[in-house]
């Protein structure tokens, strides 16, 4: 190898993870809160799951779904590119490796101001005035699981550039399972990695058309494997 040539960055990895209330990573990239968003009628709810096409259809029928998921993406798409960046200058030698750490931080958690996203600052930012829209008929339940408890699975990526979205609504099985589906099948680059996890999915009442499940899916690119998705 040449002095000109530069050590190959590892694929990009992003990884969605759709939630309740209670964080299974410790400090995500992005975090965006699904509780004010337009909220399935309880007929559906009880029927189905955010990884069936009825939920996905009536969320992409409501415009404040839509524009929260394609400003999700253009985040995801500028982050992303930072963190390329800064893994580039990495193993160009512009950065030290006292300095690489933080710079990924700065780099990869802004403290920003965007409609539905906790920024640097943790201050969470939710869409409309924070009241959960459409889910008067969703009690609130206890959500078992511990912030964080899938941190120690990311170590096995090694050094890479990646992102770590957070998606949550109240329980984690319709608004933010949904937008995490949408989210994969945006057209992502073909050299990226992209994880999903829906923690709570396996949470949701027995009788579930579609069958809840915690759904771990990995891919390159847009072709998806899936577990306890029939669709």
């Amino acid at each position: 190898m040449s002095d000109t040539e530069q050590t190959p960055v590892g694929l990009p990895l992003l990884l969605l993870y759709s939630h309740a209330r209670t964080n299974p990573i410790s400090h995500p990239d992005l975090k965006y809160d699904l509780r004010s968003v337009s909220n399935p009628p309880k007929q559906i709810r009880d029927k189905y799951s955010g990884i069936d096409k009825r939920v996905q259809e009536y969320m992409r029928g409501h415009g404040d779904f839509v524009a929260l998921v394609d400003r999700a993406e253009g985040e995801i798409r500028a982050l992303m590119g930072l963190a390329v960046s800064a893994a580039k200058a990495t193993d160009a030698g512009h950065l030290d490796g006292a300095d690489e750490e933080g710079v990924r931080y700065k780099l990869v958690r802004p403290a920003t101001t965007s409609t539905g996203i906790t920024g640097v600052d943790g201050a969470e930012r939710v869409v409309g005035d924070g009241e959960e829209a459409g889910s008067e008929e969703e009690e609130e339940e206890d959500v078992d699981g511990g912030e964080g408890e899938d941190d120690d699975e990311e170590e096995e990526d090694g050094d890479r550039p990646r992102l770590r979205v957070s998606v949550f609504d109240v329980r984690g099985r319709h608004r933010s399972v949904a937008f995490v589906e949408e989210l994969k099948s945006r057209d992502w680059p073909d050299d990226w990695e992209v994880r999903v996890v829906h923690r709570d999915l396996a949470k949701g009442r027995k009788g579930s058309v579609g069958g809840y499940g915690n759904a771990r899916r990995n891919s390159l690119g847009r072709g998806f494997l899936g577990q306890d998705d029939d669709e």
